[in-house]
């Protein structure tokens, strides 16, 4: 059931990335990148102050969604 869940949700991770334009391994790397950062990120920097990690987070967004042409 697990592995099902984690199916699902990568093959909707990666629908967001084409729906944009990305494709084959662009929209690969970051269908792997984005479950595994935000899953983690919370605990390894928990001090950090919410403004932080909101801000930092604007630019995770970017980074994810902008298209290296």
């Amino acid at each position: 059931m697990v592995k099902n869940v984690y199916a699902q949700r990568k093959r909707f991770i990666r629908s967001r990335f084409e729906r944009i334009g990305f494709s084959g391994n662009d929209a690969e790397i970051r269908t792997r990148l984005m479950p595994c950062y935000f899953s983690w990120e919370p605990n390894m920097y928990a001090k950090e102050s919410e403004d932080k990690r909101l801000q930092l987070m604007e630019l995770q967004h970017e980074l994810l969604t902008k298209s290296n042409d």
